[in-house]
């Protein structure tokens, strides 16, 4: 090849190069020029689905666009997230993330993606507590008296989760480890059995989120123990968090966000994160999100990334020691 073929060569990827620049800047300031869609990997009327409902319709008046809910329930949160995945970068295809996700890439060895570099975090939207209760006919009203109960009757203290490798089941896990304990775990499919059982004095304890637990404990039906968040939450105040009770080890924040399929352009990230931020602060969803037990809360998307990265090493460490696997 001679030099004017490298020239005319070099002059071709150039002018190649400028023009994907001005399609992405004419892309991003044009952003979003059509509806954009949100799968949601839980059923219809489920908490992640309310709470995105809630968010999207604001969100919607700030983007001047449609947001159309696409609700994928199936395979533990798994066929949702693969769709998106593998979904066209250009920000019309978002993924209703939550700590499942990093749950996911914790216990699942064989995922059909890969739950950090298949993805583009854009910001938390929100979490809700994730509450340890036990029932009334247990007699158990503090964690101190659990552990002490469970050091007397090693093996003998059961608790209810949605199943294997859920969020109950890892927090259940982390106690038993922090407190050196052996509590049983009785996992089901689904938390609304477990829930049954508990109330019927089947299973002494069970691990809730917000929207199961606040009105359960409100109610008094159940004793709300301590919340596996790093901070006390303000749906339940007076309920203390493992931290608070010597055993810090025991968190596992349950939290909501925003994911795109990888790629996606930064301008448009820039863009949802802004937005998602300015949604998050108005006091009338932060008070609709209330009444459904969640507390708003955006991030940058670095800041969710990091969040997914730091519960994926830290779940996964549990579940090879445990000898965890996903069902």
């Amino acid at each position: 090849m001679n030099q004017n073929e490298i020239k005319k060569m070099a002059k071709k990827y150039f002018l190649f190069f400028l023009s994907q620049l001005f399609l992405l800047s004419v892309h991003a300031d044009t952003y979003p020029s059509k509806p954009i869609k949100i799968v949601v990997p839980a059923p219809v009327g489920s908490a992640n689905d309310l709470l995105v409902r809630s968010v999207a319709d604001e969100l919607s008046k700030r983007l001047q666009q449609p947001l159309i809910i696409d609700n994928k329930a199936g395979a533990g949160a798994i066929l949702g997230s693969e769709i998106v995945a593998r979904s066209s970068p250009d920000g019309y295809t978002l993924l209703s993330a939550n700590v499942v996700h990093a749950i996911n890439g914790s216990v699942n060895k064989k995922l059909p993606f890969d739950p950090v570099n298949d993805f583009s975090a854009i910001s938390l939207i929100g979490y809700t507590p994730s509450v340890l209760m036990a029932t009334s006919s247990s007699g158990i009203s503090t964690l101190q008296e659990l552990i002490l109960n469970a050091k007397k009757m090693s093996g003998d203290i059961t608790y209810a989760t949605a199943g294997p490798g859920t969020a109950g089941h890892l927090s259940g896990e982390l106690f038993n480890k922090a407190a050196k304990i052996k509590l049983s775990h009785i996992p089901y499919k689904g938390i609304t059995q477990g829930i049954t059982d508990a109330l019927g004095g089947h299973v002494q304890l069970i691990f809730l989120f917000g929207p199961d637990a606040v009105p359960l404990y409100k109610n008094g039906k159940l004793k709300a123990l301590a919340v596996t968040a790093s901070q006390r939450s303000s749906l339940l105040s007076e309920v203390p968090t493992f931290s608070e009770l010597g055993y810090p080890m025991v968190e596992l924040t349950a939290w909501y966000g925003f994911l795109g399929p990888a790629k996606i352009p930064t301008d448009i990230i820039t863009r949802l994160n802004s937005e998602l931020k300015q949604v998050l602060q108005d006091s009338k969803l932060k008070q609709r999100l209330s009444d459904l037990m969640f507390e708003a809360q955006s991030s940058t998307p670095a800041e969710l990334d990091a969040l997914i990265r730091r519960n994926i090493i830290s779940f996964n460490q549990l579940a090879n020691e445990i000898g965890m696997k996903a069902e």
